[in-house]
């Protein structure tokens, strides 16, 4: 699961005022990189299992799917990042 974390705050930028901008603002609006870190973590997470289930699925049933990240519950739980399917295929934090 190495591959779906996220640390926000040793990100890069092709334009270092960018990146330090960018890392200010998150500073400002959420006091840490941690909600940052665990709604990217989420997405990819949503992401990987609608992948997985649409590799399962015949080529003629594969839907296209208009869940965006938006659409995701972006809960700030303190709880370990961890994503689930849930019976109507929605991804939401445990």
């Amino acid at each position: 699961t190495k591959q779906c974390r996220v640390d926000a705050e040793k990100a890069e930028a092709s334009v270092q005022a960018d990146a330090d901008a960018i890392k200010e603002r998150i500073q400002k609006e959420h006091q840490s990189f941690e909600y940052v870190n665990k709604t990217v973590e989420q997405a990819l997470w949503c992401e990987v299992i609608k992948f997985l289930k649409q590799s399962q699925q015949e080529p003629e049933q594969i839907e296209q799917s208009t869940e965006t990240p938006q659409d995701l519950d972006l809960s700030t739980s303190s709880a370990p990042v961890s994503a689930m399917v849930s019976a109507d295929s929605h991804c939401s934090l445990q």
